[in-house]
């Protein structure tokens, strides 16, 4: 070898620096394009929930009960899916491939839903018929049908979670944000997906096209993410240290048993409380769909920048996990009986906006979305916050991490499939939409007292990191 020459096998120090510059900059690509994904299939997701929340109330003939059934039905796919997939996404060791495979059975099934409505509503008429001298039986028939038809597709949506979870945790290159910044991202998507479905696309396509156009977006993030899998194979990394999952969990078991049933309790509560607003709103509003869509905007934008927030402020305060979960679900309580106390000049103030606007009805939607938007935004962000927070107390390792989310998730969805039920059939009609609404936004305080309680040695510093 030439004297001042590099042996083959080795290299130089710029070389090294190089090639690990272009690794990280390919997985950085690679993160970007996945949380694009993740982004569109969230904004298609809640397109369909629109749409098919304007069908059932077509189908079911009440509102309260259209949105009970459709949000039950969501929540029981998500719930199973996000269990399912995280079992599922600890085992495959290409994640993103099948999120692909998955994207594509989500899109094919929403068209084959749409071309059923026309058989469906046929049925339903007969079904009414058939009931009418027991009307509870014809709205369980209803739901039946509604759930035959809408529990594949977001069986497999609650599955996409978990799995672009434990696709993301195995690259460091987005540091202690990565799974709060891939939820927050998902759920920006779906309120994007909300609005331009409920004030922009129904009106101008039909539900039928829209159907397409978002059917149409799926096929094309399920061709992304499948190319994507074959040729970043290889480029993923195990994850940062400062970043994995800790192995053990941070606090004991009773603990994390305690949190995973308060994340349980405030989907009961939050759901139970989201049928009522829509109830509310629908009275402002004159309609279902604007009611709906101004409802769950106002929600998802919330929970995403919550969810952004408190990934960001655990990426480097990991201890803090668990006194913080506590403060949210304390302060997610107080937000949920001062928003109560806000509604109640809600239709007040729709009269004011309508004879300041002269009566033009696109400027009284424009000014109750705003002034419903902002009602329901702090809570939403603290629920937002509250998800990464509770990933981070009940995580227990990283080779469980996708099956741990999973079960955090799949405990929410079914609360959420509970509550929603509970405030269309039972709390609605018993007790009225205040009294309903108060019951629901005392739950989390105790569960908040509980776990601050039994970290008592950190309640000054919980409270520093929440008024800091």
């Amino acid at each position: 070898m030439r004297a001042g020459g590099v042996r083959a096998g080795f290299k130089t120090p710029e070389q090294g620096f190089l090639e690990t510059q272009s690794l990280t900059a390919r997985r950085l690509a690679v993160l970007s394009l996945v949380l694009l994904f993740f982004f569109v299939s969230g904004a298609c997701g809640l397109v369909y929930q629109v749409v098919w929340t304007r069908w059932l109330v077509l189908l079911v003939g009440a509102r309260a009960h259209a949105v009970a059934i459709v949000l039950s039905v969501f929540f029981l796919g998500l719930g199973l899916g996000s269990r399912g997939g995280g079992r599922f996404a600890d085992r495959t060791p290409r994640p993103l491939w099948w999120y692909g495979v998955f994207e594509v059975l989500i899109g094919a099934w929403a068209v084959g839903v749409a071309f059923a409505m026309g058989p469906a509503e046929g049925m339903a008429a007969a079904v009414l018929r058939a009931t009418q001298s027991s009307p509870a039986a014809g709205v369980l028939a209803r739901a039946v049908m509604a759930a035959v038809l809408l529990l594949p597709p977001v069986t497999l949506m609650g599955a996409t979670l978990p799995l672009l979870a434990r696709h993301v945790t195995r690259d460091p290159a987005l540091g202690g944000r990565r799974v709060g910044l891939l939820y927050a991202l998902n759920t920006f998507g779906a309120a994007a997906g909300c609005f331009l479905a409920g004030f922009v696309l129904i009106q101008r396509f039909g539900y039928l096209h829209t159907t397409w156009l978002a059917a149409a977006a799926n096929a094309a993030v399920a061709a992304g993410a499948l190319l994507l899998a074959r040729f970043s194979t290889g480029t993923a990394a195990a994850p940062a240290a400062d970043d994995a999952p800790p192995e053990g969990p941070e606090t004991g078991r009773r603990t994390a048993l305690l949190l995973t049933a308060a994340f349980g309790v405030t989907g009961f509560s939050a759901l139970a409380m989201e049928v009522i607003w829509t109830r509310l709103l629908a009275m402002v509003f004159l309609g279902t769909t604007y009611a709906f869509t101004t409802m769950l905007t106002a929600l998802l934008c919330g929970i995403a920048l919550g969810g952004l927030a408190g990934a960001a402020l655990l990426s480097r305060r990991t201890r803090f996990a668990v006194p913080l979960s506590g403060g949210l679900l304390l302060l997610l309580g107080l937000s949920w009986l001062c928003m109560i106390r806000a509604l109640d000049g809600l239709p007040a103030r729709a009269v004011e906006m309508q004879a300041a606007a002269g009566n033009r009805w696109e400027l009284v939607v424009r000014g109750m979305f705003l002034h419903a938007f902002l009602l329901l935004l702090p809570p939403a962000f603290l629920s937002g916050m509250l998800f990464p927070a509770l990933v981070r107390a009940v995580s227990r390792s990283a080779g469980r991490f996708g099956r741990d989310v999973g079960r955090l998730y799949a405990v929410n969805t079914l609360g959420g499939v509970l509550g929603s039920l509970a405030g269309g059939f039972v709390l609605l009609p018993l007790l009225g939409a205040q009294h309903a609404m108060t019951m629901m936004a005392l739950a989390p305080l105790p569960f908040g007292l509980a776990v601050l309680w039994g970290r008592g040695a950190l309640l000054p510093r919980a409270a520093a990191l929440l008024l800091a």
